[in-house]
């Protein structure tokens, strides 16, 4: 699958499930913006969509962006599924996730995935 049509079927989701108010971003005033921004339930979500085979090709930009909405209270991910999309919506509706990053992290299969992630964010947050 690929991740033009993970985003068609987690935009149709989000739109049909939780009557999500959904912007697909094609062009941004700003490098590095997440490919979609939803607002469900009153609540600010930011989602970077990824094949499962670049699920970790996440730009500097993008990690710089997943920051930003963490820290003005919204609601980051990065997904490669619709089922992803879903899971990750029901737990934030939940209050399941205190740490963004420790859950995205939750998701990689190896611990050399987690450690490439958790280095761009460690990277991007100390020169921000």
């Amino acid at each position: 699958m690929t991740e033009q049509q993970i985003q068609k079927n987690s935009i149709t989701m989000l739109e049909k499930e939780y009557k999500a108010y959904v912007v697909k971003v094609q062009v941004a005033s700003r490098s590095g913006i997440h490919d979609t921004l939803q607002c469900i339930y009153g609540s600010f979500y930011s989602i970077e969509y990824k094949t499962p085979k670049s699920k970790t090709n996440i730009s500097r930009l993008q990690m710089y962006n997943f920051i930003a909405v963490e820290e003005a209270g919204g609601h980051p991910f990065v997904s490669w599924s619709k089922e992803m999309t879903r899971q990750f919506v029901e737990d934030c509706l939940s209050a399941k996730i205190p740490n963004y990053l420790e859950y995205l992290l939750d998701k990689y299969d190896t611990d050399k995935q987690r450690l490439e992630i958790r280095e761009l964010y460690n990277k991007v947050k100390r020169s921000s």
